[in-house]
């Protein structure tokens, strides 16, 4: 049974407001892979030795049923990128058409795995800052593409990327803040599967699914706190279609948003950046719960829905 919370909002703490301006820039949910074609996007396979798949709609084999939209609307990559009878590397690239980036935007994603627990995998986000979608030549090269946002696993190890098969994990956002660009710049974002020792008979690489790519302003109308040692930021507040949810790095906290009448809407751990769809959601206020799980230190937060 759910465990029932009463929140007397004229209790809750509050933070301090600066005010920034969030806006989605350039927004994915994979509901039809085949027509990312017509719509700029730009699919390159730099494996070797290259394999028969690549970027591609999935098709069921992950188990795994989509962060958002109908059961399939992800893409999927798989170690076939490479050699499936042999060893190889795994570059297999997709590539967002140009979009106007600046310091601060933010790009987040939903990732899962297949089997990383056994087959450790790995994918990169990275941007161009000159609107071109060239990724060099070989397999370990990446052209254009040198400013990279961040990396999910990039040790590849057992942990790192959430494996439905072996714990039962599910969809994880994954997020990092755009820098080195001084200033508005034409840029492509690419999500990069990119795997050494992969393969039919590699130790590493099984399947990946990515859902809801979101590229987005840094800004929103925000809160920034710190409580026992943590510090975090919330916005945009009101907030009318996304709750962004920035915590320390050093911290792994459990993050939730409550209603008043305690009914548990969400709930992720995160050491990084979390992004919430709330469109979905009744107009009203709701109640953001942080909790840092090396010491139990919680704070609540006032969120409203327009």
């Amino acid at each position: 049974m759910m465990k029932s919370y009463t929140f007397t909002l004229s209790a809750l703490l509050y933070c301090t407001g600066i005010s920034l301006q969030a806006q989605t820039i350039l927004y994915e949910g994979f509901d039809d892979v085949a027509g990312l074609t017509s719509a700029g996007w730009v699919a390159v396979n730099n494996s070797a030795p290259q394999g028969p798949d690549s970027w591609s709609q999935a098709d069921g084999g992950m188990v795994a049923v989509a962060y958002s939209g109908d059961t399939l609307s992800y893409v999927q990559s798989s170690f076939q990128a490479t050699d499936p009878n042999g060893t190889g590397v795994i570059s297999d690239w997709l590539i967002s058409p140009a979009v106007m980036l600046n310091d601060g935007d933010s790009i987040s994603v939903q990732a899962l795995s297949f089997n990383s627990a056994t087959f450790p995998d790995r994918v990169e986000v990275r941007i161009s800052p000159n609107g071109g979608s060239d990724v060099g030549s070989d397999e370990n090269s990446v052209g254009d593409f040198g400013n990279l946002v961040f990396s999910i696993n990039p040790n590849l190890d057992n942990m790192s990327f959430p494996s439905i098969q072996v714990d039962g994990s599910t969809w994880t956002r994954f997020a990092g803040e755009i820098t080195g660009l001084g200033g508005m710049t034409s840029c492509r974002v690419a999500i990069r599967y990119w795997v050494d020792d992969a393969g039919g008979t590699g130790n590493n690489s099984s399947t990946v699914g990515i859902d809801d790519l979101d590229v987005f302003s840094g800004a929103s109308t925000a809160s920034v706190g710190e409580f026992e040692g943590f510090s975090y930021s919330f916005g945009p507040n009101p907030v009318n279609e996304r709750l962004s949810v920035q915590t320390d790095p050093g911290s792994t906290l459990e993050v939730s948003l409550f209603s008043v009448s305690g009914q548990r809407i969400f709930i992720e751990r995160s050491s990084g950046m979390l992004l919430w769809d709330m469109r979905d959601l009744p107009v009203g206020v709701y109640v953001l719960e942080l909790r840092d799980t090396e010491n139990g230190s919680t704070v609540h937060e006032r969120i409203v829905k327009h």
